[in-house]
């Protein structure tokens, strides 16, 4: 039943319409009644393709169709049968500020395709007092196909965040009490998650640049506590890859459960860095020292006699007094064997001579007793 061309009175049951292409005119200023005549609004204004009412709400009404002679619900408002933007069904809520300013959003039903409509949430961001489709963003849509929600962009994902141009796409995720936050941030090649309380950072994880690495961040020490690489290899306490071992640490590192190689040639031991060498000088009974977990050590040039034993003390502050040193005799120019008693290292040749420089290699185990 359309609006009558000067007044209508509303009774229980009425579907009223507004047609683009069949309006019924109504008088500026018309009063519209319910059916006992009580005042609900007045004709404010209208022209060939709207009506607008005010000064309250119209009673009576069951569901009111714009541009639909069938409203599906209380209020429907159609785009009509065709194809692309110009068939939008809109929905606009506006008010103007004290500036002057128009202050806009809008809820759009328009086509994904020709089966599914897509709900867009469109907000005006451009600061003006005049209407124009290029100063609204959409901020919001829900895909009518399967459901997604996207946020700045059109979802292909259930939940699909976007920011378009420059500036960071953050998303939070926050605790209402004690200010515990998930923050998340994309920028130009950095992505990452973050863990906050009452907005400051505590830990992250993310890559930077564009390089597969990916990094565990401590905001409060301000430096990366470990990184696995785009070849797999995890980095302890440091940023700078070997480029061979899948576990480096810059640091201990300490077990409850064995460690073990399956290796058939690797093995488990030290890796460069951690020997030293050493020259035993004036005499072969002289004491030397050498600071590290393994070695070599170059023996005076002594003349040997087979079954005579010889021995030395060999300073190392890492050999504590539970761990076992460990010793490989001289395979030549003397035979010799050596075996360790605390810090002492014993020699004992198997054959007579000198022949020039004898070598004694080393290795500390570190060991307990409890």
């Amino acid at each position: 039943m359309p609006i009558s061309a000067t007044s209508h009175s509303f009774a229980a049951g009425d579907i009223d319409y507004i047609n683009n292409l069949n309006l019924v005119r109504a008088d500026v200023g018309t009063l519209i009644t319910d059916a006992n005549t009580n005042p609900k609004g007045t004709m404010a204004s209208q022209n060939a393709n709207s009506v607008a009412i005010t000064g309250g709400t119209v009673g009576g009404l069951t569901s009111l169709g714009i541009k639909t002679t069938s409203p599906i619900e209380e209020v429907d408002i159609n785009g009509g049968t065709g194809d692309g933007s110009a068939y939008d069904s809109v929905l606009a809520l506006t008010r103007t500020s004290s500036t002057g300013n128009k202050l806009a959003g809008k809820l759009v039903l328009d086509d994904k395709n020709t089966n599914y409509g897509n709900i867009v949430l469109r907000v005006k961001t451009t600061v003006s007092g005049a209407e124009n489709a290029s100063y609204y963003t959409d901020a919001l849509c829900v895909d009518g196909q399967f459901g997604y929600v996207g946020i700045g962009t059109t979802p292909t994902v259930n939940l699909h965040v976007m920011r378009t141009g420059a500036g960071d796409c953050n998303a939070i995720f926050k605790a209402d009490t004690d200010g515990a936050e998930i923050f998340v941030d994309a920028k130009n090649n950095y992505a990452s998650y973050r863990t906050r309380i009452n907005g400051v950072n505590k830990w992250g994880i993310g890559h930077v640049g564009s390089a597969n690495d990916l990094y565990f961040y401590d905001y409060v020490a301000g430096s990366v506590r470990v990184a696995v690489t785009d070849a797999g290899n995890m980095l302890v306490g440091t940023t700078t890859d070997n480029g061979s071992d899948k576990l480096q640490v810059n640091g201990g590192a300490s077990s409850t459960g064995r460690i073990v190689s399956t290796s058939s040639s690797a093995g488990v031991g030290y890796a460069t860095g951690a020997g030293g060498t050493v020259t035993q000088t004036t005499s072969i009974t002289t004491a030397v020292t050498l600071n590290a977990v393994c070695g070599k050590i170059a023996l005076f040039n002594h003349v040997f006699t087979a079954g005579t034993k010889v021995q030395f003390t060999l300073n190392n502050s890492t050999l504590g007094a539970d761990d076992i040193l460990v010793l490989n005799g001289s395979s030549g120019p003397i035979r010799i064997l050596a075996y360790a008693i605390g810090n002492t290292i014993v020699l004992d040749p198997l054959d007579s001579g000198s022949g020039g420089t004898n070598y004694i290699k080393f290795a500390v185990i570190k060991a307990v007793t409890a």
